[in-house]
């Protein structure tokens, strides 16, 4: 959390009344963009919009509040304390729960989006640009009104216009609204953290930490776009090299060889590729034919 600092600007106040004519006609999804703020320097160091679907079994009435309740959490995080009829509400103890709400990526944001997941839960995705980065933050809603899951992302744009993934960071827990909280016990809150650092071009090195697991490195190689091309991997037991097979420019699959540390001549290869059919299967190289054309290795041989 220190790592990101947060302005003390009010949210897009700007959007209340597009907010409140969507929340009337009972939309679930809204799209708020507001102009971009000028760029500040940069503080800290990816997908398909979740289906809209209501839960089976749920009664109309029961539909209902659970639309109040997300319609209360969504003014409580953005309208606060602007909302004046929220006053008259009958949910005013989750729209005071998060009046003092700030966004991490800072309240000023580029756009917003709001989601209904197939849990029944309210996800709502902050988005900043500043230069060459995009800032992303999720901040997910059961149908009580309590933020479950807050998640801080940073992407950096590569010459071709898109984005590569540079830092998440996943937070789970109760009092997740309080960023004084969390940046003071981050370690009881980080569920999950992920941060891709620069070593050359194209080469990266990665870490991912789950909470009670041991930190795993990985060194990757990608083309100039950022896509990648080979992952490095190890562990005590075993060496991973990981090739991503590309069919034109879409990665369609991948072909990892495996090294076990305490017999390296016993080495094997796992195939994976989705739309053939081909899921984890394991192969000897050295005793049969590649089981794909060996043109899916085109993007791998052309940067090493």
């Amino acid at each position: 959390m220190a790592e990101i600092q947060a302005t003390n600007n009010n949210l897009i106040t700007q959007t209340l009344n597009n907010q409140i004519k969507t929340n009337n006609t009972n939309k679930v999804e809204n799209n708020i963009s507001t102009p971009k703020t000028e760029n500040k320097p940069d503080s800290f160091e990816k997908t398909n919009t979740p289906q809209i679907i209501t839960p089976k079994g749920h009664s109309k009435g029961m539909q209902i509040l659970n639309g109040v309740i997300s319609t209360a959490l969504m003014l409580g995080l953005f309208f606060l304390p602007d909302l004046i009829f929220a006053r008259k509400s009958n949910n005013n103890g989750i729209l005071n729960k998060y009046k003092k709400f700030k966004p991490v990526i800072g309240e000023f944001v580029t756009s917003q989006r709001q989601d209904r997941l197939k849990n029944g839960n309210l996800k709502i995705t902050l988005e900043n640009i500043k230069d060459k980065f995009k800032y992303q933050e999720i901040i997910i809603g059961n149908p009580k009104g309590n933020i479950i899951q807050r998640i801080l992302i940073k992407k950096e744009e590569m010459p071709n216009g898109k984005y590569i993934t540079r830092f998440v960071k996943s937070y789970k827990g109760k009092n997740l609204a309080n960023n004084a909280e969390i940046e003071k016990n981050e370690h009881k809150y980080l569920f999950k953290l992920f941060r891709r650092s620069k070593i050359q071009n194209k080469e990266y090195r990665t870490l991912v930490q789950k909470q009670g697991e041991e930190p795993k490195f990985s060194r990757f190689y990608t083309t100039s776009n950022g896509k990648p091309v080979l992952r490095i991997q190890e562990n005590e037991t075993q060496k991973e090299n990981k090739a991503f097979l590309y069919a034109g420019d879409k990665c369609i699959g991948t072909d990892t060889q495996i090294i076990p540390k305490n017999n390296p001549d016993s080495q094997y290869n796992v195939l994976t590729i989705p739309s053939a059919n081909i899921r984890n299967k394991k192969y000897d190289p050295s005793k049969e034919t590649k089981p794909y054309d060996t043109s899916l290795l085109k993007k791998f041989m052309e940067n090493f």
